[in-house]
């Protein structure tokens, strides 16, 4: 299957040509674009020892003259010196205006040569081939094309279009999974600022995204750009709605400048954290409700996250996580008290459904350490443990769930032998039992029935069996 976009601009119209494995026909798709019978690629060493002698050939094959430059590509070499460089070499091999130059890559890649094509000779002709998701969806769209400087990212650099896009989804299957979720951030953005009903078909397939599914991933492709496209239609050069395509992007170049472009934290990382902490600010200002930050359970960062995850045989999935309470301080911040929670819900259609909270965990607490959370169904009887949150001595407080371990049946009751029934009335009815440090283990054992449980010691880990449990 392969699928053209029409891109209109108030400037230029070019094709955005989406397919799977068909990179080896890049001459045949870019011959009409051309303007002359000369081509300059530029690309960096992996993706010559990959692509580079399949698109040479077809080029080729065409008549085509193909002079290739190989380049350093890294977040921190997109800069002027580069500019420098690429620009130097083309000069000095005699670049003519109707020369084309294609930038074979991610969206580094493509945002330098972009720029380049644009101020060489005053605009030369320029085709992108994109090799990443994020490059596919978003900076090979669109005509931005940009350089960082030691103030900023993408701080200088111009709108020029290219003459053609072709985007090879086949290429993404040579990615690593960190990447192509990455590039899976821009994705989600075009269905938060404009599509409503593109977000909602991404979460019911997002199985046949992680298994790479390449029609599925020609769609994404196909409806991320249309969604782009129709915006930069409006609005070429960002004087207005355009700059919807820059949610996540303040914060997101904030948190990559702030890492110095270190591989730890990649562009479509700090844009996911971006789009997070942009709606929040939006949820400060009284411009979005809570309701919408927390379709989904806002959730602690550090030690925290999704702790637990326990499939039962009554169709419910129960699972712990570090939940954020997202709290406004009295000068309007979000304030860092959090706790853990304990919810259950079905899956259907790759969507969690009658998604409910059991319990959250008492008091809420200004950390991110020790959440234990781990979990254990037992004739429907659901045994949670509690890390203290590295409060020490609180886990000795009946009253507080930090450093114990809870009972309760799988709907959330409480069990009438527990033991603040039993005459412990300092006790919260649904704690079975104190003095926990972090418990990060347990299991029923298969040979006795009985209940295990390790936990985090100051000097190791120490395994219990829990004889009450029975």
């Amino acid at each position: 299957m392969i699928k053209t976009l029409k891109v209109t601009t108030p400037l230029k119209k070019y094709n955005i040509i989406i397919g799977n494995n068909i990179i080896a026909s890049s001459g045949k798709y870019s011959k009409k674009y051309l303007k002359s019978d000369r081509v300059f690629i530029v690309t960096n060493k992996l993706l010559k020892s990959l692509y580079l002698k399949k698109i040479k050939n077809s080029f080729v094959k065409h008549g085509i003259t193909v002079s290739e430059i190989i380049i350093n590509d890294s977040e921190s070499k997109k800069n002027l010196e580069s500019v420098k460089i690429l620009t130097s070499h083309l000069l000095k091999n005699k670049v003519d205006r109707n020369d084309t130059l294609i930038a074979l890559g991610g969206g580094v890649i493509g945002d330098l040569v972009g720029f380049v094509a644009s101020i060489t000779l005053r605009g030369i002709n320029f085709i992108q081939i994109p090799t990443t998701l994020l490059s596919q969806v978003d900076s090979s769209v669109g005509g931005k094309t940009g350089v960082n400087t030691p103030l900023g990212k993408n701080l200088i650099g111009s709108f020029y279009q290219p003459a053609l896009v072709i985007s090879d989804v086949g290429i993404l299957k040579s990615l690593n999974k960190r990447e192509v979720l990455s590039g899976y951030a821009e994705v989600i953005k075009y269905g938060i600022i404009m599509d409503k009903a593109f977000f909602n078909w991404l979460l019911k397939n997002d199985k046949h995204f992680l298994n790479q599914n390449a029609n599925y991933l020609i769609e994404i492709v196909y409806k991320s750009c249309k969604n782009k496209a129709k915006i930069v239609n409006q609005d070429e050069k960002e004087k207005n709605i355009r700059a919807l395509l820059n949610l996540g992007h303040t914060f997101g170049h904030a948190i990559e400048a702030l890492n110095n472009y270190k591989k730890s934290i990649v562009h479509g990382e700090a844009v996911a954290i971006g789009i997070i902490m942009a709606l929040n600010l939006s949820f400060l200002e009284g411009k979005i409700s809570k309701e919408i930050i927390h379709k989904i359970p806002s959730v602690q960062i550090g030690q925290g996250g999704l702790l637990d995850v326990y499939k039962h045989s009554d169709g419910y999935i129960y699972f712990t996580y570090s939940h954020d309470f997202n709290d406004k301080t009295k000068i309007g911040r979000l304030s860092n008290y959090s706790s853990t929670a304990v919810a259950r819900g079905k899956l259907q259609n790759n969507e969690i459904v009658d998604l409910e909270t059991l319990l959250i965990a008492k008091p809420k607490l200004d950390t991110d350490k020790h959440w234990g959370a781990r979990i254990v169904i037992k004739d429907d009887f659901l045994f949670v443990g509690f890390g203290e949150r590295d409060k020490g001595m609180i886990a000795q407080n009946p009253q507080k769930h930090p450093g114990s371990i809870i009972r309760i049946k799988t709907d959330g009751t409480i069990p009438p032998d527990n033991p603040a029934y039993l005459g412990f009335e300092d006790w919260l009815p649904e704690i079975y039992q104190i003095g926990m440090r972090n418990p990060q283990g347990m299991a029923i054992s298969p040979k006795n029935g009985e209940i295990y449980f390790s936990q985090h010691f100051p000097m190791g880990c120490l395994l219990y069996t829990s004889d009450a449990a029975d």
